[in-house]
């Protein structure tokens, strides 16, 4: 028996006041998988993604709700990256057709890498050593 907080006496209905939700589903079969998702402010997604023998390509398309001062609508993103003997490459583009990539090598517990993004318009050389 659910009571009132206020007055302690038992209560005769429920309410539940949700003000927001997200909800996402996903499928993978084999060297695929798609990907949904949504909320509460009307944000919503799909992805795509499938991988062979190192070779990796996704393509996400998103909505982004409409916020003051902010770029609202339709989004997208295509990738495609490969992994070959401690090499890696990665290539993405977007819905404003400005090109990202990434390029890195692991040697034992070093990973160097390259990379630029047209979006930050900037871009990042370094190296990572993991024990």
């Amino acid at each position: 028996v659910l009571q009132d907080v206020a007055t302690g006496k038992p209560k005769k209905t429920a309410t539940v006041a949700t003000t927001s939700w997200d909800l996402g589903a996903s499928y993978a079969m084999g060297d695929g998988s798609v990907a949904f998702a949504m909320d509460s402010e009307g944000d919503m997604g799909l992805k795509a993604a499938v991988s062979v023998a190192g070779v990796g390509g996704s393509l996400t398309i998103y909505n982004k709700a409409e916020e003051a001062h902010k770029k609202y609508g339709m989004f997208y993103d295509a990738a495609l990256n490969a992994a070959v003997n401690g090499a890696t490459l990665s290539l993405s583009v977007n819905q404003d057709m400005e090109l990202s990539g990434k390029i890195g090598y692991d040697i034992g517990g070093l990973n160097i890498y390259a990379g630029y993004d047209a979006d930050d318009k900037g871009g990042n050389v370094g190296a990572k050593l993991s024990f």
